[in-house]
């Protein structure tokens, strides 16, 4: 898209980046990984890179991962974990800790109570946050301006979300932690996150 490169930096593992008074610092993870092994591949296989411009129209599977990162954001008022994706690295977050959790969560409901609570583990009990908002779980397709969506239909057919049970996993895992609360962000309202 002629992006000058001047103005593209890329994320470097564990390199802080100081944005005013903010410090991002991105940490390498894994992308939620779809139950069908060969769309797996297809779509995130080996943390593909896209190495050439990619001018659209183009395929779907054209466009590659490059990777998947966790974000952590430390400001002097409070500190932030972004878990884009309902995936994660073991011992990649060991040292982290955060007051608010931006957790995704799309994806749960396809994977295994085993894997559902090692996420929420890696999640809650290491970052050990006091908010939690639960993110990456409405569809991509829907309007702005309403009414809320789950996956689009087109997902659905070949990955099914069951978003319900993402859903229910995600309100149990952090209520059972008394010291933490679930949220949804609302829409078209400023969310103060810290006073």
């Amino acid at each position: 898209w002629d992006l000058p490169e001047s103005q593209i930096s890329i994320f470097q593992d564990q390199q802080p980046i100081s944005i005013g008074h903010f410090i991002v610092t991105p940490i390498l993870s894994n992308h939620y990984e779809f139950p069908d092994p060969e769309l797996r591949e297809k779509a995130l296989g080996g943390n593909q890179v896209i190495d050439q411009p990619l001018v659209p129209p183009v395929k779907l599977l054209d466009y590659k991962m490059g990777g998947h990162y966790t974000l952590h954001i430390t400001h002097p008022k409070g500190s932030i974990v972004i878990q884009g994706s309902a995936g994660y690295k073991n011992g990649t977050l060991d040292s982290l800790s955060a007051d608010v959790l931006f957790m995704g969560i799309a994806g749960l409901g396809t994977q295994s109570e085993d894997y559902r609570q090692a996420y929420f583990g890696q999640m809650l009990d290491i970052i050990d946050p006091q908010q939690v908002f639960l993110i990456h779980w409405d569809g991509f397709t829907a309007p702005i301006d309403g009414p809320l969506n789950s996956e689009c239909l087109l997902l659905e057919k070949y990955m099914p979300s069951k978003i319900n049970v993402s859903f229910d996993a995600a309100i149990e895992a952090v209520t059972m932690r008394p010291d933490m609360n679930a949220h949804l962000l609302p829409r078209w309202k400023k969310v103060v996150l810290f006073e």
